[in-house]
């Protein structure tokens, strides 16, 4: 076998090592955890739940009588939350549908890490419009 061969499978078979080693360490700590999910996971719900609370205050009932800047808030309010709930519903679908099955636990640590870079640009996403609301208040505000 040539260097270059060898030096591709080592790689290859280091990679599959690494990958193989998250998902049994996520999957115990799914499996030993109360809630059936991570620490990461739960702080990012809590996270998204606040979120969801703080932009409820922002959104009245009655659009209609509000001027054009306060109606640009809620439409940012808006779509603030519903990247929080698109997050939210991501990782409630992480859960393993039962809690003590190590199986389980197993396919929902492949699928977390699976999901992990949809659930960052989701996450990306929600920073770049809390920012663009913290803007917009702080610009409202003067």
């Amino acid at each position: 076998m040539d260097p270059v061969t060898t030096i591709g499978l080592v790689s290859g078979i280091l990679t599959f090592v690494d990958a193989a080693g998250k998902i049994l360490k996520l999957s115990w700590a799914l499996y030993n955890s109360a809630e059936g999910s991570s620490e990461e996971t739960e702080m990012r719900l809590k996270l998204a739940d606040s979120m969801a609370v703080i932009l409820k205050r922002l959104s009245p009932p009655n659009q209609s009588a509000m001027a054009e800047e306060d109606r640009a808030l809620v439409t940012l309010a808006q779509e603030c939350n519903r990247l929080s709930n698109d997050i939210r519903e991501e990782l409630q679908s992480l859960r393993p549908k039962r809690r003590k099955s190590k199986a389980r636990s197993s396919l929902a640590a492949l699928k977390t890490l699976l999901v992990e870079p949809k659930i960052r640009d989701l996450e990306q996403q929600l920073q770049r419009c809390r920012d663009q609301l913290h803007f917009h208040i702080s610009t409202l505000s003067r």
